[in-house]
């Protein structure tokens, strides 16, 4: 009775495995997985997901997002986290969207615009001979409010010049979604204190809580999804804007870009960036309009060959953007860097 008394206490003091989670398993299935592996397997995942190579990103990006749906999620370490997406596809595309988050308005930056309007928008459009179109291009257009505006600006300077509205812009995102919205053209009436109210009265219709394009603005945008880094650029552009965009791409990828936004202009064409973005190695191409707005004007079509990311020289177009190309990348090596970058 003794020694079954004994074994008795010894097996009650004996505390019961918990049962296993998510991280748990994770864990389990990924534990010789290092960190450096498990960020470049989501990147692969996401990449395979919806043609987006988010090795072009800063890392301090990419980490501070995934680190933001790790912690809704409740999932710790970085191969735990991976495991998760690897079997959830709604987490992957919860993932996609916190790292395409939209940081956009009408006019924002509103003395760039200004300085957009007055020295390139009326000069180009009372150089316009008669029956020219003057054609502009918005990459990274998010939810369109940033073309609305620029074609805006467009209309009004034909109106005061008194001629016919000679105008297509050409708007792009890499996220279909954003591109659904802004060709909906439907915003809410928020925006009232960022249209001035002339454009406002002029351009919108007011329906219940929201503000609706009219068609005379909306039918002058193409919207299209496109991919500034893999799909070819367009051609012939007197205005390419495209602003808040290059500052979430490292270096070698912003290159790419400018290259890219170079070869879509016209010799004499402007080119307009955030205010806390800048040309880089481009330099030599362009003359300097505005530098606190980042206006610069291109000194003529580049002579570089541009290449998508196999390698095959890239096609111009001129009227719509071919389906975004998914790229096979190999494994890269990322690390963890501080969490410090330009919103």
């Amino acid at each position: 009775m003794e020694q079954i008394a004994a074994r008795l206490v010894a097996h009650l003091r004996v505390v019961p495995p918990a049962p296993p989670t998510i991280a748990d398993g994770a864990l389990a299935r990924t534990r010789v997985a290092s960190p450096e592996e498990a960020l470049d397997g989501i990147l692969q995942l996401l990449l395979r997901a919806g043609g987006i190579d988010f090795h072009d990103y800063k890392p301090a990006t990419v980490m501070r997002r995934i680190e933001r749906r790790m912690s809704v999620r409740q999932v710790s370490p970085l191969e735990a986290y991976h495991e998760l997406v690897l079997n959830d596809r709604a987490e992957l595309q919860a993932l996609r969207r916190e790292l395409l988050i939209r940081v956009t308005s009408f006019f924002r930056d509103p003395e760039a615009f200004e300085a957009l309007r007055r020295e390139v928008i009326v000069p180009r459009v009372q150089r316009a001979a008669p029956g020219e179109t003057l054609r502009a291009w918005v990459a990274g257009t998010s939810t369109g409010e940033e073309a609305y505006g620029i074609a805006m600006l467009f209309l009004r300077a034909f109106e005061d010049a008194r001629k016919a509205p000679m105008l297509k812009v050409f708007a792009t995102d890499v996220e279909q979604a954003n591109v659904d919205i802004a060709g909906r053209g439907s915003y809410p009436d928020s925006i009232a204190a960022e249209v001035p109210e002339a454009l406002l009265e002029r351009y919108f219709q007011r329906k219940g809580a929201t503000y609706t394009v009219k068609s005379e603005l909306r039918q002058r945008i193409v919207f299209a999804r496109h991919n500034l880094l893999s799909d070819p650029p367009f051609t012939r552009m007197d205005l390419v804007s495209c602003r808040n965009t290059l500052i979430y791409f490292r270096d070698e990828a912003q290159e790419r870009a400018l290259r890219r936004l170079q070869y879509a202009l016209l010799p004499g064409g402007c080119l307009m960036l955030g205010t806390s973005e800048s040309i880089g190695d481009t330099q030599r191409e362009f003359t300097v309009i505005d530098p606190r707005a980042r206006l610069f004007r291109s000194l003529g079509r580049t002579g570089l060959p541009l290449h998508s990311v196999h390698g095959v020289t890239l096609a111009s177009v001129d009227s719509r953007a071919r389906p975004s190309s998914v790229a096979a990348t190999g494994a890269r090596s990322v690390r963890k860097v501080p969490d410090a970058v330009a919103n």
